[in-house]
């Protein structure tokens, strides 16, 4: 075999290795392609699936998505020492709002002297076991240290008639606002964590003197079977009927307002005040007044708590 048809052989051979890479190559991409397409599809089925129906797991998909588990288990746990001056911070900042203000609560109590001085209802069986039968198994445990899933269980055993002052003790969990916070004071949102009990009770009280309560019609927050969809639905049938009377003059301004602070900054003399004015009974009145007075917080993170602090104004 001559010297140029061996190098003929040799140049095909390697373009035909080269062929094969490329081929190789592509097909390698297109199946990469695929398990990150079957990948992306699962996830977003498993998320749409469990949304609703199951939100610890679907915040676990959405965790290992982003990979937030994978740097839970690289990064470098602090000491307890660390967490508990993080804590303490935490909760300075959380109090921040009301440490230079008054308590008023105890200064409006001359206005309960014109309530009406009915005796207070009183919840029977039936109300008390229909509330605890509906208590959500998964929440968190209180300071008190009874799960939720005890007062489901044994909703029919369970009695409770006054609101005990353990009770008024919240575990403040800290939520960062954004990613990465930085300022200690503005980047978190305080979850406060209640006993289930006072729960309970608040959802008691609330079923007994709801009908005390007269709100106004254009109300939609913390009402029930209203939202932020009924809301924009009502201010927009509004400007509908406004501007659509024919005439080129009408306009509509609209003014929207937000409040610093608005739930932390409550003062509670002055909601006691409006109760009062809406007419409920002096028992209920009262009941709220010791609901809203001698409330005490405190920080928790894994493994420390923070020292006590004292909460005077704001809604529990």
């Amino acid at each position: 075999m001559t010297l140029h048809i061996k190098n003929q052989i040799r140049a095909r051979q390697k373009a035909w290795v080269k062929g094969d890479k490329e081929k190789y190559q592509q097909k390698r991409e297109m199946v990469a392609a695929l398990i990150s397409s079957a990948k992306r599809k699962f996830y977003e089925r498993k998320a749409s699936d469990l949304r609703y129906t199951n939100p610890s797991k679907w915040f676990k998909y959405i965790y290992s998505l982003c990979g937030a588990q994978q740097l839970t288990k690289t990064s470098t746990a602090p000491n307890k020492a660390e967490l508990q001056k993080t804590a303490d911070l935490l909760l300075d900042a959380f109090v921040a709002p009301w440490r230079d203000r008054e308590q008023t609560a105890l200064s409006v109590s001359e206005v309960a002297n014109d309530l009406d001085d009915r005796p207070p209802p009183v919840p029977n069986i039936g109300q008390v076991n229909a509330i605890l039968k509906h208590v959500n198994p998964r929440k968190a445990t209180g300071a008190d240290g009874v799960p939720a899933w005890l007062l489901k269980r044994f909703h029919e055993n369970i009695v409770q008639s006054k609101y005990p002052t353990s009770y008024k003790h919240a575990l403040v969990s800290p939520v960062p606002k954004v990613d990465n916070p930085t300022d200690i004071n503005n980047t978190f949102r305080q979850i406060s964590l209640l006993p289930q009990v006072a729960k309970v009770l608040e959802r008691i009280q609330l079923k007994l003197n709801l009908k005390d309560l007269s709100l106004n019609a254009s109300q939609h927050a913390f009402t029930a079977g209203r939202s932020t969809m009924t809301a924009l639905a009502s201010i927009t049938q509004d400007l509908y009927n406004a501007t659509d009377s024919g005439s080129p003059y009408n306009g509509v301004h609209v003014v929207y307002v937000d409040f610093r602070k608005v739930f932390d900054l409550m003062d509670h003399g002055v909601l006691l005040t409006k109760l009062a004015a809406m007419g409920m009974t002096k028992s209920f009145w009262k009941w709220t007044q010791g609901y809203l007075s001698g409330r005490t917080q405190q920080v928790k993170l894994p493994g420390v708590l923070s020292r006590h602090g004292e909460v005077i104004a704001g809604v529990p």
